[in-house]
Order: structure tokens, then sequence, then C-alpha cells
């Protein structure tokens, strides 16, 4: 999956020498750079208008309209994504929803006490895997944002440990 590149070379020299050029080097940008620019909104408002005439005497006039919202990504933006961030509540309000239990269960002690209690479980379990999901995520975001993509040999790489993978392996390459 990676290919190694040799330690003594510098990041610049990495760069330039990797796409052939001495002492400029047009093929090398950073993979966030590419992800953004690789990614877009549109918005188009449009309006038509119509006019007729019934046979036996009747004219008629229509018009409509409406608002179109358009987005879209390269496939190269789509392989350079960066990881999606896990979705973690907030110590407070995981405390609000505890608190929001504990009342019902004081109004309600007999029939939802059980209830609430696998609810809160369920709920804990659930925010322990985000928990473990966001560690991860915190892990990969710095080695993201500081790989460089070569659209001469369409790769991407990473000059802190030297390697280099293909777009579609940006997956296996931040899990690793």
């Amino acid at each position: 999956m990676h290919s190694y590149i040799p330690p003594r070379a510098t990041v610049q020299q990495l760069l330039l020498q990797h796409a052939g050029y001495q002492s400029q080097n047009i093929h090398v940008q950073k993979v966030s750079a590419l992800w953004q620019s690789g990614n877009w909104q549109a918005t188009s408002d449009t309006t038509t208008l119509g006019a007729g005439h019934i046979f036996g005497g009747g004219d008629f006039a229509t018009m409509s309209g409406g608002v179109t919202n358009t987005s879209g990504s390269t496939q190269l933006a789509q392989y350079l994504a960066p990881p999606p961030r896990p979705n973690v509540l907030p110590p407070e309000r995981i405390m609000g929803i505890v608190i929001g239990c504990a009342l019902i269960c004081l109004f309600t002690f007999f029939i939802a006490l059980p209830l609430v209690a696998i609810c809160f479980l369920v709920f804990m379990s659930n925010q322990s895997k985000a928990k473990r999901q966001l560690e991860i995520w915190n892990r990969q975001m710095p080695r993201w944002a500081r790989l460089f993509y070569c659209s001469r040999c369409d790769n991407f790489y990473d000059p802190h440990t030297r390697q280099a993978a293909h777009p579609a392996q940006m997956r296996l390459f931040l899990n690793s």
C-alpha cells in the first residue's frame, strides 16, 4: 500500500525531486487545499413565463419559479476528504439527560424506572463508542493536515513518515 521515500531527502527536496523539477513544483499541493477546491455548492433561481390562447376565445398566462441548490465534489476530493468527525455529546448535556431521567423516575418510579435504566445504559454505551471514535479522529486529523498530493504521479505523501499512497487508499493510510 505505501511506498517508501529515502530518509536523507528533506521535505522540499522530496517534493521537488518527486515531481521531476529542480527549481519549482507546480504538481504538488497540500491535500487539504485540494480537498477544499474540489468541493462546490451552487444556487440557481429560475423563473418560467408562459402564455397561450384557448380555442373559443380565452387567453391565459402562467408563471412559475424555483430555487435549486446543488453541491458536489470531484472523485479526487472524495478520496482526499478528511476523516469525518464523530458526534460526541458534551458532559453538560449528558448531565442534563441524567437529571431529566432522574426526575422522570421520581414521578413514575415503578413504571418508568426499568425503561429509563435501559435507555440510559444504551445511551452511555453509544457515548463510550463515540468517545473512542473521537480519539481516533483526533489522531488522524493532524496526519491528514500535513499530507501533500502530486498530480503528476497521482499519489499523496506524508513528509513526516515519508510514506506515499494512491488517493483511493486514504482511509487505510489514515488508519495505519
